[in-house]
């Protein structure tokens, strides 16, 4: 026979079967916020091959350490992070762009992307990636090959904890 018992999983059960509730995480697993950005102006700047993209102001930050003087983010609180690399870019027919997202000078898996026109284009792209960073990483944003003259502006570089590490599991 089914009846509604009044167990907060609002069903037709007993209570043996009512789902457990959730348990309020321990201190220790409680969320750290952390975020921080780089962003560029509307200058035209020339890409070179494994030259970090230049930025000009930071946006802001909370648990990073963003610096336009050295076009990195230092990482201060590991967990999971979401990170967005984007640009304009402009390139003619026999010219050739592909950037990445770098982890300690290390191109982070998924990260690249690629620009390769048929014709002259400008064009704005990017990428974003969540991927698990320790406390002390240094993210950057790099063109990873070049051919020809190419030249961008308007960069940005984010990174946002969107997650905690939880027994090593990302």
């Amino acid at each position: 026979m089914s009846f509604f018992c009044g167990c907060k999983c609002l069903s037709n059960c007993c209570h043996s079967f009512c789902p457990p509730s959730p348990t309020p995480p321990s201190s220790q697993e409680q969320f750290i916020r952390a975020y921080g950005s780089l962003y560029g102006d509307f200058t035209a700047r020339i890409a070179t091959a494994n030259v970090p993209i230049e930025f000009d102001s930071e946006g802001p930050e909370f648990n990073t350490a963003a610096n336009p003087f050295t076009d990195t983010i230092v990482i201060l609180v590991s967990g999971v992070y979401e990170i967005s690399a984007s640009l304009d870019t402009t390139l003619n027919t026999t010219e050739l762009a592909i950037y990445g997202i770098r982890r300690n000078n290390v191109v982070i898996s998924g990260s690249e992307f690629t620009l390769a026109p048929f014709t002259s284009i400008t064009s704005h792209i990017g990428a974003t990636i969540q991927v698990f960073l320790d406390a002390g990483d240094i993210i950057t944003f790099v063109p990873t090959s070049v051919v020809g003259t190419v030249t961008y502006g308007r960069a940005k570089l984010t990174v946002n904890r969107i997650g905690i590490e939880d027994n090593n599991e990302n």
